[in-house]
């Protein structure tokens, strides 16, 4: 009887702690399309995203003119750098950090991105 009530405890405590676990979305919406990159130039110039993660945390992005970029974080994280777009991708150099190219989408006027980890996040304009 102990070892029974003892299992399903122990049941009970691993499925809560999966349960908090956030979902990392890794896909596109099925509706979002490729961006042409005029489209996407345009998209991202001069505009500032309020980008809200699986784990909780958000940076806040702008894309000035010109192609700087900066970052802030709710956790205390400054960066900038330049940024550029390629075809349906917004490639960044940070002063910080490694360049990368990361493949946009969007949907309506809402701008999807994968990041360099496979996450899919959504720009919220600001």
């Amino acid at each position: 009887m102990l070892r029974t009530t003892l299992a399903h405890g122990l049941f009970l405590l691993t499925t809560a702690a999966l349960a908090q676990v956030p979902t990392v979305p890794v896909e596109f919406p099925p509706e979002a399309q490729a961006v042409s990159a005029q489209a996407l130039q345009a998209a991202l110039t001069g505009k500032e995203f309020h980008v809200p993660l699986a784990d909780g945390s958000w940076w806040r992005l702008q894309f000035q003119p010109g192609g700087i970029w900066a970052i802030t974080t709710n956790r205390g994280h400054k960066n900038d750098g330049t940024w550029r777009v390629e075809g349906s991708q917004m490639c960044s150099e940070p002063k910080k950090g490694r360049a990368s190219c990361n493949d946009m989408r969007l949907l309506g006027d809402t701008l999807y991105l994968k990041r360099d980890s496979g996450e899919v996040v959504k720009f919220e304009q600001r």
